[in-house]
Protein backbone atom coordinates (compact mmCIF):
# COMPACT_ATOMS: atom_id res chain seq x y z
CA UNK A 1 0.00 0.00 0.00
CA UNK A 2 1.30 3.36 -0.96
CA UNK A 3 0.80 5.98 2.27
CA UNK A 4 -0.97 8.86 1.98
CA UNK A 5 0.54 11.99 3.26
CA UNK A 6 -1.50 13.76 5.74
CA UNK A 7 -0.12 13.84 8.87
CA UNK A 8 -3.04 15.60 10.76
CA UNK A 9 -6.57 14.08 11.68
CA UNK A 10 -8.81 17.32 10.37
CA UNK A 11 -9.90 17.07 6.49
CA UNK A 12 -8.14 18.18 3.52
CA UNK A 13 -11.48 19.77 1.78
CA UNK A 14 -12.15 20.23 -1.99
CA UNK A 15 -15.84 20.70 -3.81
CA UNK A 16 -16.65 18.83 -7.67
CA UNK A 17 -19.58 19.90 -9.23
CA UNK A 18 -20.90 18.24 -12.57
CA UNK A 19 -23.26 18.37 -14.69
CA UNK A 20 -25.90 15.50 -16.29
CA UNK A 21 -25.73 14.85 -19.52
CA UNK A 22 -22.78 16.82 -19.96
CA UNK A 23 -18.97 16.54 -19.92
CA UNK A 24 -18.44 19.58 -17.36
CA UNK A 25 -16.50 18.66 -14.20
CA UNK A 26 -15.42 21.62 -12.08
CA UNK A 27 -12.99 20.67 -8.76
CA UNK A 28 -12.25 23.34 -6.50
CA UNK A 29 -8.66 23.75 -5.08
CA UNK A 30 -8.21 22.33 -1.77
CA UNK A 31 -8.88 23.93 1.64
CA UNK A 32 -5.89 21.80 3.53
CA UNK A 33 -6.57 21.34 7.51
CA UNK A 34 -10.06 22.42 7.77
CA UNK A 35 -10.85 23.00 11.05
CA UNK A 36 -14.22 24.74 12.59
CA UNK A 37 -12.01 27.83 12.84
CA UNK A 38 -11.33 28.35 9.59
CA UNK A 39 -15.22 28.60 8.81
CA UNK A 40 -16.75 30.40 6.68
CA UNK A 41 -14.88 29.92 3.53
CA UNK A 42 -15.50 29.90 0.00
CA UNK A 43 -14.25 29.19 -3.25
CA UNK A 44 -15.17 31.27 -6.54
CA UNK A 45 -16.39 29.05 -8.78
CA UNK A 46 -16.33 30.78 -12.36
CA UNK A 47 -14.16 28.77 -14.99
CA UNK A 48 -16.09 29.82 -17.51
CA UNK A 49 -19.50 31.18 -17.90
CA UNK A 50 -22.03 28.29 -17.19
CA UNK A 51 -25.87 28.33 -18.39
CA UNK A 52 -28.11 27.20 -15.92
CA UNK A 53 -30.32 24.72 -17.61
CA UNK A 54 -32.82 21.78 -16.19
CA UNK A 55 -30.06 19.40 -15.44
CA UNK A 56 -29.22 17.85 -12.36
CA UNK A 57 -26.00 19.05 -10.57
CA UNK A 58 -23.83 16.66 -8.65
CA UNK A 59 -21.82 18.15 -6.07
CA UNK A 60 -19.91 16.72 -3.99
CA UNK A 61 -17.88 17.32 -0.61
CA UNK A 62 -14.67 15.44 -0.54
CA UNK A 63 -12.36 14.71 1.71
CA UNK A 64 -8.76 14.44 -0.33
CA UNK A 65 -5.10 12.65 0.83
CA UNK A 66 -2.31 13.38 -1.66
CA UNK A 67 -0.48 10.07 -2.28
CA UNK A 68 3.55 9.95 -2.61
CA UNK A 69 4.70 11.46 -6.01
CA UNK A 70 1.06 11.68 -7.09
CA UNK A 71 0.83 7.75 -7.11
CA UNK A 72 -2.00 6.55 -4.27
CA UNK A 73 -4.13 9.89 -3.97
CA UNK A 74 -7.42 8.90 -2.17
CA UNK A 75 -11.05 10.87 -1.91
CA UNK A 76 -13.43 10.25 0.39
CA UNK A 77 -16.93 11.68 0.24
CA UNK A 78 -18.14 13.61 3.20
CA UNK A 79 -21.48 14.64 1.85
CA UNK A 80 -23.31 14.79 -1.73
CA UNK A 81 -26.06 16.62 -3.20
CA UNK A 82 -28.18 16.37 -6.35
CA UNK A 83 -29.82 19.62 -7.29
CA UNK A 84 -31.53 21.09 -10.63
CA UNK A 85 -31.12 25.13 -10.89
CA UNK A 86 -33.68 25.47 -13.15
CA UNK A 87 -36.25 23.68 -10.33
CA UNK A 88 -34.54 24.73 -6.94
CA UNK A 89 -35.92 27.33 -4.93
CA UNK A 90 -33.42 30.70 -4.90
CA UNK A 91 -34.17 33.26 -2.16
CA UNK A 92 -31.84 36.36 -2.84
CA UNK A 93 -30.25 34.00 -5.57
CA UNK A 94 -28.47 31.30 -3.19
CA UNK A 95 -29.52 27.79 -3.07
CA UNK A 96 -29.00 26.41 0.45
CA UNK A 97 -27.76 22.68 0.94
CA UNK A 98 -27.43 21.14 4.02
CA UNK A 99 -25.26 18.14 5.59
CA UNK A 100 -26.65 15.69 7.98
CA UNK A 101 -24.41 17.28 10.33
CA UNK A 102 -25.52 20.52 10.19
CA UNK A 103 -22.87 21.98 7.83
CA UNK A 104 -24.07 24.55 5.24
CA UNK A 105 -23.35 24.89 1.70
CA UNK A 106 -24.29 27.57 0.42
CA UNK A 107 -24.48 28.09 -3.81
CA UNK A 108 -24.90 31.74 -4.92
CA UNK A 109 -26.08 32.46 -8.70
CA UNK A 110 -24.98 35.44 -10.43
CA UNK A 111 -26.05 36.95 -13.75
CA UNK A 112 -23.04 37.70 -15.64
Amino acid sequence: AIPLLDPTTDPDVRIRISIANSNFVFTTSTQNNLTIANLPFEWDYSPTPLKLTNADWTIKMIDYDAGVAGVGEGEETMAEWTINPATSTLSNNIISLSTPEGGLIELHIEEK
